[in-house]
């Protein structure tokens, strides 16, 4: 459950931080698109974990 829940941490920060991110810089820029895969990477690591339970 712990792990479950830094998770949901880890999707919310990015999130927030992409959307404030994407408004400075715009969604092309290589920042913006490089945390974008990392938002990526976390919810595909979310979705096995709802799968798996």
């Amino acid at each position: 459950m712990k792990e479950f829940d830094e998770i949901l941490r880890q999707i919310e920060y990015l999130r927030h931080m992409l959307n404030r991110l994407a408004t400075e810089k715009g969604v092309s820029d290589l920042e913006v698109v490089r945390l974008s895969k990392q938002l990526d990477e976390v919810l595909n690591r979310y979705h096995k974990m709802f799968k798996a339970r």
